[in-house]
């Protein structure tokens, strides 16, 4: 029998190379998959992050020429032709590796490879994180198999033409699974104290950072303990201002630029502080954690709002504009959900968060790509 090839691709933020991965997974724990991960190439010397991640989680991966499009700048004819030339470069690698489906979960690194499969008629599957979909899988969704999908919403913003299925958004199983007694110990954390998780994604959020600033005492004064990841630019500004109002090393506030173990910082969240990006939705979802969320503002379609809008209207999360943002709005938000542990509206917006997660979504997909790919053989 012949071993199944897969070639998965996504690009350019965690949002789509982190489902990738775990649709990966599932199918080579399914049909033992020989799995390749393309995406965009090095540039100046230094790796894409899907190389970086792919490579990481033990994915062979290869690299080809890819840049999101400059839409109201000449240097859009420069942008095609980079995409045309990783075209041509995936179509040379997709004729060498002949994957009985090609696996697109959005982003500029998975545009050029899943147009050189089309070329090739090789069955493509495309992944939808968010409520309004990228610019990648848009115009790519006419002409794949299937269109899986996170929010219901997003069918709108798709041509009639394409086939939809409502899947979730595939989460890495080590979030699924994190164990909450490791996760304290990592930390050094109280299992009695309510645990408060805020970041701003992977480089952080100026205006979040901004406003904890001067919540961090009253947070910690109301019984809360806060781990918060600040982005790299932005940690020796935060560490320099605790360490001027004696706060740096309380035990119960800890600080990172950036987590390796988001795992377990999602493990023992009672309640996340956060942008509303799909992935991390999706996430905190799996392990039933409410939310405060401040979507970033200039998300293509405003797609941020629109995810963070379907977990405020199942009770799971509330939302504060971007611009609405500050010490004193956060604290009005944030300290009745943290006062006590058994918080009944936390607790309520917990269980709602937990409804909406679909643990399952890599193994659904993978079956789907297994049906498609055998049809396509």
């Amino acid at each position: 029998m012949v071993k199944m090839r897969v070639v998965v691709s996504g690009g350019g933020t965690g949002g789509h190379i982190y489902p990738a991965l775990a649709i990966a997974r599932a199918l080579q724990e399914k049909a033992d998959a020989k799995i390749l991960y393309m995406g965009s190439k090095e540039r100046n010397g230094e790796a894409s992050l899907e190389q970086r991640l792919a490579t990481f989680a033990g994915f062979t991966f290869t690299g080809v020429s890819a840049c999101g499009l400059h839409r109201k700048s000449p240097l859009i004819v420069r942008d095609l032709q980079t995409n045309y030339r990783g075209m041509l470069e995936a179509k040379a690698v997709l004729q060498k590796f002949l994957p009985h489906i090609v696996i697109g979960t959005g982003g500029y690194g998975a545009a050029p490879v899943l147009k050189a499969a089309t070329k090739l008629n090789i069955p493509i599957l495309i992944h939808e994180q968010n409520a309004y979909p990228g610019i990648t899988n848009r115009y790519l969704a006419p002409q794949a198999a299937l269109v899986c999908l996170t929010f219901e919403a997003a069918k709108e913003y798709f041509s009639p033409k394409s086939k939809f299925v409502l899947t979730g958004l595939p989460v890495r199983q080590e979030i699924i699974t994190a164990n909450r007694a490791e996760a304290y110990s990592y930390f050094g954390l109280n299992p009695d104290k309510t645990t408060l998780l805020v970041t701003g994604g992977s480089q952080g959020a100026t205006v979040i950072n901004e406003a904890m600033l001067d919540s961090y005492g009253k947070m910690i004064k109301c019984g809360a303990q806060i781990i918060h990841l600040t982005g790299p630019e932005h940690f020796s500004a935060i560490q320099e201002r605790l360490e001027q109002e004696g706060l740096w090393g309380h035990k119960s506030l800890v600080i990172f630029d950036y987590l390796e173990r988001m795992d377990l910082a999602i493990a023992i969240a009672d309640l996340v502080v956060s942008r509303a990006g799909a992935s991390f939705l999706a996430e905190i979802m799996c392990q039933g954690v409410g939310a405060v969320l401040v979507p970033y503002p200039f998300a293509a379609g405003n797609h941020q709002m629109l995810n963070a809008q379907a977990m405020a209207d199942a009770g799971a999360a509330v939302i504060i504009p971007n611009q609405d943002l500050n010490s004193q709005r956060l604290l009005a938000e944030v300290i009745p959900l943290i006062e006590t542990k058994a918080n009944q509206k936390r607790l309520a917006m917990s269980a709602a968060a937990k409804a909406m997660a679909h643990t399952d979504a890599a193994e659904k997909i993978a079956d789907l790509a297994i049906q498609i790919a055998k049809v396509g053989r």
